[in-house]
């Protein structure tokens, strides 16, 4: 080998040595933001827990609609008035690929028979706290996650009024920004673009942005919410299971 192509291999090796010492250092400072925004979801699911269970005991203090505080007021308010009970559940996810997982927060439940998922709201991670996205606000509003950080809420009024709007997690977003609303009231079709004026629309257009969404939609896989998933994300893990494994 002349020393020609010996300069050209040590620089090949020399630049295959930098770019693997970047991916570690990259990925253990990904990891390290992993552990951090567990531990701060942490809080928000210990305050989750105590409330639901509260009213499981029975012991839940209610007044009046500004006593149910937190995302998953209308939960604890369902539990309240129902015969059911609400499974508190949570889900640890990175919605948008971004390397920071959010929290997904919600409950299960039976109607006649029928096991329902509810999604009571969504936290992201930034500046070093748990930031808010959105927060579940009733049985008429139902809340889905999609690929490529898509949150959708669908909003429904009996027979006559139905809409979606889809808004989008940017990678390393603090907020949602608004993408599509469609909305079908009493026979009228419009839609709104980002965050644009309302336009008219057809029942054509409204079916085919129903439709492509409705591809996109991520299956939830849920954690219930006991003692156990509360030591697993007080120490940065995403499930108690992940919590073993690291033993």
């Amino acid at each position: 080998m002349n020393m020609k192509a010996k300069r050209i291999l040590i620089t090949i090796l020399t630049l295959l040595l930098v770019v693997s010492t970047v991916h570690i250092d990259s990925f253990a400072a990904s990891s390290s933001q992993q552990k951090k925004a567990i531990k701060a979801y942490y809080k928000i699911l210990s305050k989750y827990s105590k409330e639901i269970n509260s009213v499981k005991k029975g012991t839940y203090v209610y007044k009046n609609s500004n006593v149910i505080d937190g995302v998953w007021k209308d939960v604890i308010s369902s539990s309240l008035s129902s015969s059911e009970y609400y499974k508190p559940v949570y889900s640890i996810k990175d919605i948008n690929s971004d390397g920071i997982p959010e929290l997904i927060i919600g409950a299960k439940y039976k109607s006649y028979g029928t096991q329902y998922d509810y999604i009571g709201g969504v936290y992201t991670f930034a500046n070093k706290k748990a930031v808010k996205l959105i927060n579940g606000d009733g049985s008429h509003h139902v809340v889905k996650i999609h690929k490529k950080g898509i949150i959708e809420f669908g909003d429904f009024y009996g027979a006559m009024h139905t809409g979606y709007s889809y808004e989008k997690l940017a990678k390393k977003g603090k907020k949602l920004k608004p993408v599509i609303t469609i909305d079908c009231s009493y026979g009228k079709y419009t839609k709104i673009i980002k965050s644009g004026k309302s336009q008219s629309s057809t029942k054509e257009e409204y079916e085919k942005y129903y439709n492509k969404y409705k591809k996109t939609e991520v299956k939830i896989s849920w954690n219930t919410l006991n003692k156990k998933a509360l030591t697993a994300t007080k120490n940065g893990y995403s499930s108690y299971k992940a919590y073993k494994k690291s033993k």
